[in-house]
């Protein structure tokens, strides 16, 4: 409720410190959420493009068009399939993002890419930027330069809880040297089994050392399923 009452447009990044813990997921369900009654723009900057697949039809100018310079911002962003409803558009990721930290290398403002072009974006209450597990590239660091507000999700084992430390290390740098401003919202606990002994010992961590929200996301085959298949 607080993206509303504050009013303006809200930018939010999906943060990954590692790969399988269901943060293209929890971009795809939110957004679906969120864009019952609001107008929301999601944006792929994965090269696997899972969320694309998810919630794209016909796949014209990609983010890949966009952050290298060959497309204004405006020709990218495509509505999502008719099951959406009409409120959720998406800028559509490429395979080809995975050469674009080569390719920006030179750029001085390498860092300030992604937030120059969420500055001419207009007319969406929320933006939801999905992106991948690679820390250190413009993929990600771009999207957390551009947010107001960080979520990441852990998944409950082991090796995603012993990586928390190592975003927060990062999320860190992105506030003192490009956007003082972002705000790190609490963890989501996601993929949660309650019958398993590891998944209760690694919740218990993540509340005793960060700020975790109360609803906890149970591990699920339906949620995948309805994101296989195209539906809210």
């Amino acid at each position: 409720g607080f993206f509303v009452l504050e009013g303006n447009m809200k930018i939010i990044s999906i943060a990954k410190h590692k790969g399988g813990v269901g943060a293209t997921t929890l971009a795809w369900a939110l957004s679906s959420i969120w864009s019952e009654r609001l107008e929301v723009l999601l944006w792929d900057f994965d090269a696997q493009m899972s969320l694309t697949l998810a919630v794209c039809g016909d796949i014209g100018v990609t983010g890949y068009d966009v952050l290298s310079g060959g497309s204004p911002i405006q020709e990218s962003i495509t509505d999502a399939l008719p099951t959406y409803g009409g409120n959720l558009k998406i800028i559509p990721g490429s395979g080809m993002l995975a050469k674009l930290d080569v390719e920006l290398a030179s750029r001085f403002d390498r860092g300030s890419i992604v937030q120059d072009l969420v500055s001419t974006i207009h007319g969406f209450d929320i933006v939801v930027m999905d992106t991948p597990p690679a820390q250190g590239s413009i993929l990600s660091i771009g999207p957390l330069a551009a947010a107001d507000y960080a979520i990441l999700p852990c998944s409950c084992d082991d090796a995603s809880f012993q990586q928390v430390s190592r975003f927060q290390q990062t999320l860190e740098m992105v506030q003192k040297r490009l956007r003082p401003e972002l705000r790190w919202l609490p963890i989501v606990a996601n993929l949660y089994d309650h019958r398993q002994v590891m998944d209760r010992q690694v919740l218990k961590s993540l509340k005793d050392h960060y700020r975790v929200f109360q609803t906890v996301v149970p591990k699920r085959i339906s949620i995948r399923e309805e994101m296989a298949n195209r539906m809210p």
